[in-house]
């Protein structure tokens, strides 16, 4: 407040009075305010401090002071730590760099650099690039050597790259493997795959090991099955199981199952729940087109206030 008041003396006060207590965000803060007051070296060896104790939100700005400083090599090798924690700028940063230095494909030589220091984002990044430039093989062999680190979503996007070409014997061979290594939501994926193949007992079984493994999004699809199968109460209580998760689908799916029951009470409040967890156009879904017997935008023209009574006409 004192900073926007331009009262810079005082705001510079209490950052140094929070800076002393050893507050990270407050020090930097105190520097941001030293840069941006042309106080460059102070700014800078607090920065410094800063990114050796391991804060490395002060990297970036550090990287520019010595940038602007035509100290390329050190500002080079600050964007690349920054970018290393996943700091966009940064990488824009070094691929500018690199581009300035004549690198004809100035991001994929970052990233290859970046992976070869072993940085597995930076690794997910290459290998999707490589397939989006029709490097199958190539994005392959990244997946491969992430999911041999131990990286089980890397196994998961295999299983997906062997679904896109047709072979599902191979694309359940990696998700199993994901499942193996404590990949829960794979269990789902080899659920619909069994499904798919008309096996809706396995089907069954795999989504309720999902549910027992902690993994509470397949309740939804198992209620679904149940549903399917005619089991029409077991199927309600799995989607009121789910619904207690909040899950926006679920909350669709049940009201419509108590509308189709003639209870219009029930359905009504399992839309207001929508309305609440913020589905502000959940009235307006097309499966609520009707309810109660009247037009849901009858009912709510001007949708509902924070305490869930009908809100009044705009002005």
């Amino acid at each position: 407040m004192r900073e926007n008041a331009g009262d810079f003396e005082a705001a510079e006060a209490i950052y140094q009075q929070l800076a002393s207590t050893g507050e990270y965000h407050a020090r930097f803060l105190l520097a941001e305010s030293w840069r941006e007051a042309g106080d460059l070296g102070p700014a800078e060896a607090l920065y410094q401090q800063l990114a050796d104790t391991g804060y490395t939100y002060a990297l970036f700005p550090l990287a520019v002071l010595r940038e602007n400083a035509g100290d390329l090599e050190a500002a080079e090798a600050l964007y690349r730590q920054a970018a290393s924690t996943g700091h966009t700028p940064s990488l824009v940063q070094l691929a500018r760099l690199q581009e300035q230095a004549s690198d004809p494909n100035p991001t994929e030589t970052l990233y290859k650099q970046l992976a070869d220091s072993g940085h597995t984002k930076a690794l997910f990044v290459l290998a999707g690039m490589q397939e989006e430039a029709g490097d199958l093989d190539g994005a392959e062999g990244i997946y491969l050597q992430l999911a041999a680190t131990g990286e089980n979503y890397a196994l998961v996007v295999l299983a997906g790259m062997r679904e896109r070409t047709g072979n599902l014997d191979a694309a359940e061979t990696f998700y199993q493997q994901a499942v193996d290594t404590g990949h829960a939501p794979s269990l789902v994926q080899l659920a619909r795959l069994r499904k798919e193949a008309g096996d809706s007992d396995a089907a069954e079984t795999l989504y309720q090991q999902a549910v027992d493994a902690g993994y509470t999004y397949a309740l939804f699809p198992l209620a679904r099955l149940r549903e399917e199968g005619g089991d029409s109460d077991a199927a309600e209580t799995l989607y009121q199981q789910a619904a207690s998760a909040t899950s926006p689908a679920t909350l669709i799916r049940l009201a419509r199952t108590r509308e189709k029951a003639g209870d219009r009470d029930a359905a009504e409040a399992l839309y207001r729940r929508l309305v609440d967890i913020g589905h502000a156009n959940a009235p307006l879904h097309p499966s609520m087109r009707v309810l109660g017997g009247m037009k849901v935008e009858d009912r709510w023209p001007y949708g509902l206030d924070p305490d869930g009574t009908p809100s009044r006409p705009w002005k």
